[in-house]
C-alpha cells in the first residue's frame, strides 16, 4: 500500500522569486504545512480564497494534507505566455514540488511508492465555470503494472489512473464528458454491476486503458510525463481568469482591481483505500434553517473526485454517526473548531483515510438571509462571536433581500405545484427557459422567472437578472440553490411536476401549460408555485431581523438618511429606522 506517512515539516513561509523587493503582486509560493507557530503572509488575498483558507487551517494545526499555493501573481505572465509555463512560474513550481517531496519522504512521479498530486482553482471569489480538481497527477500507464504490485492493490492503483484519466481529460483538456459516462456505463453492463466500486480489478484496468485511449482518439492524450501533467493542471487553473464569462461576471461583480486566481498544489487525500473511507461536504449549521447541526453529504468509499462527479447518490451525513462514530466525531469537533475561530458557521470538504480526517476545502457556510440572521444570534448567545463579529458574518445583501416584499395570499390561491424551498422570500414575473432570453427581457425592464431543469454556471447571466428561479430537478445543495442561497434571490427547486419543451419554449407545471412570457408566482418560503402575478406585500422589520439591525446600529458609525419625497415614503423610512429625509425632490410634488 502506498504510504501516506511524513515528517513533521517547517512553518508557512511566502518564499518570492526574487531576492530583492518585489511588487506586492509579483510571483510567489506559499508553502501549506501544519504548524502550531505557522503564520499566513501578509498578502494573503494574493492566494485566493481557497488558499487563504487552507493557510489558516494549517496555522491551526488543522488535519491539512500539505501542499503550496502559487500566488495571483502568477496568473498574467502565465496568460501573456502562449507556449507553456513561463521561465518563474516553472521555478516556483518546482521549487514546491522538491518541498513536498522533501515532507513526504515520497517522490514525484516514482512507479512504486508516488507522490500524487491534486490540483484546484483559488479564485478570489466563486466563478461561474465548471472547475473541478485534477486528481492522481504523476502516473504513467506504462508503469501502472509496477504500482499494482508495490501497493497490494491492484484495483485500487487502477482505480487512481482512471480518475487521473477522467479529471484530467474533463477540467484540463476540455473534452465533452458524455463519451467517458459512456465508457463506463459499458464498463457496468459488461460487468452486470450497478455501481464502479462492484467493478473487479480487471474491470477496472479495462476501464482505465478505455479512458487513455479515448482521449488519444479525441486528438488530446494524456500526457505521461508527471512534471508535464502538474504543467498543465496549474496553466489551466491560471487561464479560467482569461475566459469570455469570466471577463464578463468580473465586470459585473467589479473585479478589475483583482489581479487573477491562484492555483492550490496538494497531496493526494484518498478515501478509497479500505473499507472506512468516506469523502463528503458539511457545514456546522443547516444553511436553511440556521440551527445548529452538521448538514451536508457523503460518499463511502470516495475522494474529491467522486464528490465533482456527480454520477452517484451521496447520503446524509447524520447517517455516518452510526456506521462510522469516530469519523463523525472527527468531523463534528473539527467544525466546533473552526467555528470558534472565524467566529462563523463554515463548511468544508473532507476525506477520511483509513480513519484519519483530512481537510481539502473551507470556507463560510452557505446560508439563506433568515438562516444567516439566526446563526448570527446564536454565535453571540453561545460567546462564539462577538456582536461586531457576527455582523461581518452577514451579506448586507441578506438584509436588504429580507426587506423584499412576500406573497400575498388572502385570496387563498391554490398552487399549481411544489418544490422545494431553496431560497425564501418571493418572486413574481415572466417565464422564460433561456438564460440569454432573461437577460434580453430583463433589460428591457421585465420582471423574469427563469425556468430550467437544472442551471449551470453558463446560466449565471440569467441568474443575475431573474427575480427568481425554478427549476424541475436538483436538491437544496443543487447549482441553482447554492447560487440563489448566494445571490439572496427567490428559489424553488426539485419541482417534479414542471416538464419543459426547450423547443417550442413552454412547459406543463402539473398538467397545465405555462408559455413564455406567461406570469407566475414563486414562495421560496414553502416551495410553492402559483400560476398568475400574485400580488406582494412587504414585511415588517421584526425579530432576528430588529435585533441585527439594532446591533448595526450600535456599531455603526455613519448616520443614514433617506430618499423621499412623499409622505408614504418617509413613514416607511423612519419605520425601517432612517435618521432623517436626506434627499427630497420637490419636482416630484408637481407631477
Amino acid at each position: 500500500m502506498v504510504t501516506a506517512a511524513r515528517p513533521p515539516g517547517p512553518s508557512i513561509q511566502a518564499v518570492t522569486m526574487e531576492s530583492k523587493p518585489t511588487p506586492a503582486d509579483s510571483p510567489a509560493v506559499f508553502f501549506i504545512q501544519n504548524s502550531a507557530e505557522a503564520q499566513p503572509p501578509a498578502k494573503a488575498r494574493r492566494a485566493g480564497r481557497l488558499g487563504t483558507a487552507l493557510m489558516e487551517l494549517a496555522q491551526l494545526d488543522a488535519p491539512l494534507p500539505p501542499g503550496f499555493v502559487l500566488s495571483t501573481g502568477h496568473c498574467a505572465p502565465v496568460l501573456a505566455s502562449p507556449d507553456g509555463l513561463p521561465a518563474a512560474t516553472a521555478k516556483a513550481l518546482k521549487d514546491g514540488l522538491k518541498q513536498l517531496e522533501t515532507w513526504e519522504a515520497r517522490r514525484f512521479g516514482d512507479a512504486r511508492n508516488p507522490l500524487l498530486l491534486a490540483v484546484r482553482l483559488s479564485a478570489p471569489l466563486e466563478l461561474p465555470v465548471s472547475q473541478g480538481p485534477a486528481v492522481n497527477l504523476g502516473l504513467s500507464l506504462e508503469r501502472m503494472p509496477e504500482l499494482a504490485e508495490a501497493s497490494g492493490n491492484a484495483r485500487w492503483a487502477w482505480d487512481a489512473y482512471r480518475r487521473f484519466a477522467v479529471s484530467y481529460a474533463l477540467n484540463v483538456l476540455r473534452l465533452p464528458r458524455d463519451s467517458f459516462d459512456a465508457l463506463s456505463s459499458a464498463a457496468l453492463d459488461e460487468a452486470g454491476a450497478l455501481e464502479e466500486q462492484e467493478l473487479s480489478a480487471a474491470a477496472v484496468e479495462k476501464l482505465a486503458r478505455a479512458v487513455h485511449e479515448r482521449c488519444a482518439q479525441a486528438g488530446a492524450p494524456l500526457p505521461q510525463d508527471p512534471f508535464a501533467q502538474l504543467s498543465g493542471a496549474v496553466r489551466n487553473t491560471f487561464a479560467l481568469w482569461g475566459q469570455p464569462r469570466v471577463r464578463q461576471y468580473r465586470r459585473t461583480q467589479v473585479l478589475d482591481d483583482v489581479s487573477g486566481v491562484a492555483s492550490v498544489v496538494q497531496v493526494m487525500a484518498y478515501g478509497t483505500r479500505g473499507e472506512q473511507g468516506v469523502a463528503g461536504t458539511v457545514a456546522s449549521r443547516d444553511p436553511a434553517l440556521g440551527t445548529r447541526q452538521l448538514y451536508g453529504k457523503y460518499l463511502p468509499d470516495a475522494d474529491e473526485f467522486d464528490l465533482t462527479a456527480g454520477t452517484r447518490i451521496p447520503d446524509d451525513i447524520a447517517t455516518l454517526k452510526s456506521g462510522q462514530p469516530d469519523a463523525f466525531a472527527q468531523i463534528e469537533t473539527l467544525a466546533q473548531r473552526l467555528e470558534r475561530h472565524f467566529h462563523n458557521a463554515v463548511q468544508f470538504t473532507f476525506v477520511v483515510d483509513q480513519g484519519a480526517l483530512r481537510v481539502l476545502t473551507c470556507a463560510p457556510a452557505n446560508r439563506t438571509p433568515r438562516a444567516g440572521m439566526r446563526m448570527a444570534l446564536d454565535l453571540v448567545s453561545e460567546g462564539l462571536a462577538s456582536t461586531r463579529q457576527a455582523l461581518r458574518s452577514i451579506d448586507p445583501v441578506a438584509i436588504e433581500q429580507l426587506m423584499h416584499p412576500i406573497l400575498d395570499k388572502s385570496g387563498n390561491p391554490q398552487a399549481v405545484t411544489k418544490g422545494l424551498p431553496a431560497s425564501p422570500g418571493s418572486a413574481v414575473g415572466q417565464v422564460v427557459f433561456f438564460a440569454e432570453h432573461a437577460e434580453e427581457l430583463a433589460g428591457q425592464g421585465k420582471k423574469i422567472i427563469l425556468v430550467r431543469h437544472e442551471t449551470t454556471p453558463e446560466d449565471i447571466g440569467g441568474l443575475n437578472v431573474a427575480q427568481g428561479i425554478l427549476t424541475g430537478t436538483g436538491g437544496l445543495t443543487s447549482h441553482a440553490a447554492v447560487v440563489a442561497r448566494g445571490m439572496g434571490k427567490c428559489c424553488v427547486v426539485g419541482a417534479s411536476k414542471v416538464h419543459i419543451n426547450y423547443h417550442i419554449n413552454e412547459m406543463t407545471l402539473n398538467g397545465q401549460t405555462v408559455k413564455r412570457g406567461d406570469w407566475i408566482s414563486l414562495d421560496g418560503n414553502t416551495g410553492e408555485v402559483y400560476l398568475g402575478e400574485l400580488p406582494q406585500i412587504q414585511p415588517s422589520v421584526e425579530g432576528d431581523l430588529k435585533t441585527v439591525l439594532e446591533w448595526a446600529d450600535d456599531n455603526r458609525k455613519l448616520g443614514v438618511y433617506a430618499n423621499a419625497d412623499t409622505a408614504g415614503d418617509a413613514r416607511r423610512a423612519v419605520e425601517l429606522g432612517a435618521g432623517g429625509i436626506g434627499l427630497c425632490r420637490t419636482e416630484h410634488m408637481f407631477f
